[in-house]
């Protein structure tokens, strides 16, 4: 049992409306974009609870949810388009995002997501 679910290699860390109402969508993206919708779909659809595990500890540092599961981590996972313009930087380079890799702040759950074409 981990965070009150069972842990073995078929059981998925969250559900889809669990992830869902655990991300705030900000700078170039809503809940409506195609890049969540495609973010939702590979991290629920996708991938399996190992690599779900993964993605948990590249973008929290750590592996396991908290009690309560992904809905109680805090702060909550901001998802911000990588490359998008930030009214307090000036950027005077093309954006190139569809090129590179997802990074993230994980001391506050912050999610770069490029824009990409296709999932």
């Amino acid at each position: 049992l981990l965070c009150g679910r069972l842990c073995d290699a078929t059981t998925p860390l969250w559900t889809r409306e669990e992830l869902s109402a655990a991300i705030v969508c900000a700078h170039g993206y809503t809940s409506d974009s195609q890049e969540i919708i495609d973010l939702l779909d590979i991290l629920c659809i996708d991938f399996s609870p190992e690599q779900q595990q993964l993605f948990m500890t590249f973008l929290t540092g750590s592996p396991r949810l908290p009690p309560g599961g992904i809905t109680a981590v805090q702060p909550k996972i901001t998802v911000v388009r990588k490359g998008a313009p930030m009214p307090q930087f000036v950027s005077t380079t093309e954006d190139d995002s569809a090129n590179s890799l997802p990074s993230c702040n994980t001391c506050f759950h912050y999610l770069k997501l490029p824009s990409y074409g296709s999932k």
